[in-house]
């Protein structure tokens, strides 16, 4: 063989082994979102409060039912009432009790988080609910809140 069919030979070989890399590349890397190496699972858990209903009128010990979705094993949910945990539980149910006396009577939003086995973290709905427990807030408070907001 010359040595002119062999650079020819060795530059279509060449040629064919980069064509395949791009391709693999190009393949790999467009469509589905591909997890990262040891992560199986990127997607957050999906949950959703189905009671309360927006807009509930509720006392004592709220029964909060939820429904929740992951392909991996829930590690936690938590229980926010206006953005503070007021509950963390690896016990998983289909729902949580929560004893709403220590709040004042009023609007309230409900929303639970869940963290999967991967770290994803998944939040649910927000679920406003009216807290009648006989708990009114006393005008030292709400003066109080007003300055702190900065109102006279």
């Amino acid at each position: 063989m010359t040595e002119g069919r062999k650079r020819k030979r060795a530059g279509i070989r060449g040629l064919v082994n980069f064509t395949f890399l791009l391709l693999i590349l190009v393949f790999t890397g467009c469509g589905s979102r591909m997890p990262p190496p040891g992560k199986p699972d990127i997607d957050p858990p999906e949950i959703k409060i189905t009671y309360p209903a927006p807009q509930d009128t509720v006392k004592g010990t709220i029964y909060i039912k939820y429904s929740i979705k992951d392909k991996s094993p829930i590690q936690w949910i938590g229980l926010y009432v206006d953005g503070i945990k007021q509950i963390l539980d690896s016990i998983l149910r289909d729902s949580l009790f929560f004893k709403s006396d220590t709040l004042y009577d009023g609007v309230h939003k409900i929303m639970l988080k869940a963290k999967d086995k991967w770290d994803n973290t998944g939040q649910s709905n927000v679920v406003q609910v009216v807290t009648l427990n006989g708990n009114k807030k006393e005008e030292k408070d709400e003066r109080m809140d007003r300055e702190h907001k900065g109102v006279r």
